[in-house]
This record gives structure tokens, sequence and C-alpha cells, in this order.
């Protein structure tokens, strides 16, 4: 989820990814592999994040604040964005993710 719908140009953009399920998550780094796609343009984000294997234990949540940069410390344009995050459970090996939409407007 995200703290808001609506987001001003160069607001940061709180994103909280919960585990609601039985199973510990494991993410291939500390922002939960969490990719940013402008939906107006196709444009994809990334997050800088610590390169270290991360783990969200069942019913455990984390936040993950993104800048609204893009890789070159520009600010991404106004548009229609989407944040998703993919994990692994630890047990079994399976893919999960999820995904959550906001706006950013001038």
């Amino acid at each position: 989820t995200t703290s808001e719908a609506r987001y001003r140009i160069g607001e940061p953009v709180a994103i909280t990814v919960k585990n609601i399920g039985d199973e510990t998550l494991t993410f291939p780094d500390s922002a939960g592999d969490l990719k940013i796609q402008n939906m107006n343009t196709g444009q994809m984000y990334n997050v800088v994040a610590a390169q270290v294997t991360t783990e969200l234990e069942p019913g455990a949540s984390r936040t993950i604040t993104w800048n609204q940069e893009d890789g070159n410390g520009n600010n991404v344009p106004a548009g229609d964005y989407a944040a998703t995050v993919q994990g692994i459970f630890s047990s079994s090996a399976q893919s999960v993710s999820a995904q959550v939409n906001f706006e950013i407007t001038e």
C-alpha cells in the first residue's frame, strides 16, 4: 500500500509491504526488489537499496520510501505509476508479487 493515492512532484512516496501469508518471504534486496513504472510512458525506475537478502516474517511489514528520482537524480514526471514488489516464499521457493498504483501530480 501507499500512504496516499496522490503525491506532488518531489514528495517522498511511502510504500508499505506487508506479509499477509503464513510463510516467510525472502527478497533479494532491502527494498523488496521494488520496481516503479510510469504507466503513461512505460519508463521503469529502480529504488536504490542495499543488495542484501531480506526476509519478512508472516504478519510483518516494512515501509520503503521512494524519492521520485530517476537514475540520474532528476524528479520523475507527473503521471500514473505502479509500484511492484516481488519475493519468494522461503519454504517452497514459490514466487509472489504485489502491486499498488498511485499518481504524481504537478
